[in-house]
């Protein structure tokens, strides 16, 4: 089993952790828990993180609640040349911050300009749900 575990699912800021673990090749267990299904504000879940929301991150000792956060934790720790460089230089990690903030623009800015531009997005529709389960069942790999 892994020392790396995340906790949620089916949003775009829970994506980034991932996306960056998977880019970093590491292994890691996930708890796939939604923002709006009560799982965050179970007693269990607060024990772990008092804010109760997602995504959540644990590894080894270190707790974090944040997705960029977790995302250059995760560079800053894990790093190598083979995937993500943890550069030393200034203008070397603002270009890790530049590929940090070019996830949360990619997943977030598209989806919230889509259901801003598109009407039809506001109101409740029946493949709606059928979406938010295909984006609860996302894993890229195997739950541990």
């Amino acid at each position: 089993m892994s020392d790396l575990h995340f906790w949620g699912v089916s949003t775009s800021r829970t994506l980034r952790p991932i996306w960056t673990a998977e880019e970093l090749g590491l292994t890691y267990g996930l708890t796939p828990i939604g923002p709006r299904n009560g799982a965050t504000q179970e007693r269990d879940y607060l024990s772990r993180n008092p804010k109760g929301k997602i995504p959540y991150m644990v590894d080894r000792d270190v707790a974090l609640s944040e997705s960029v956060a977790i995302c250059r934790y995760l560079v800053q720790r894990y790093s190598n040349d083979d995937a993500i460089a943890n550069p030393q230089s200034i203008v070397g990690r603002a270009k890790c911050d530049e590929w940090c903030f070019f996830i949360l623009g990619e997943l977030d800015e598209t989806s919230l300009y889509i259901i801003r531009r598109h009407e039809v997005l506001k109101r409740p529709r029946r493949w709606l749900l059928r979406v938010n389960v295909a984006l609860a069942n996302f894993a890229p790999r195997p739950i541990s």
